[in-house]
């Protein structure tokens, strides 16, 4: 599942910045994801899901919560 892949990421990647984290948590408040962490993110999310995620989806509107990067990736990969 998508969420758990994203959420097991984040923990696993950044264990000081994302103790407790769910759907809605806060991907960019508090200074818990940073440029370099969205684009690590970004990296795995291509790696994951085969996918090339284009310009136009590297918006701050499709990170802001696990929630948001889940449905940016069902967007671009339905069968996800």
């Amino acid at each position: 599942m998508i969420q758990d892949d994203i959420i097991v990421y984040l923990k696993t990647a950044h264990p000081d910045r994302f103790g407790a984290i769910g759907p809605e948590t806060s991907l960019l408040g508090d200074g818990r994801l940073d440029s370099m962490a969205i684009l690590d993110l970004v990296q795995k999310i291509e790696a994951l899901y085969d996918l090339a995620l284009p310009d136009e989806e590297l918006s701050e509107g499709n990170f802001l919560t696990v929630r948001a990067v889940v449905a940016m990736v069902k967007k671009l990969k339905p069968e996800s």
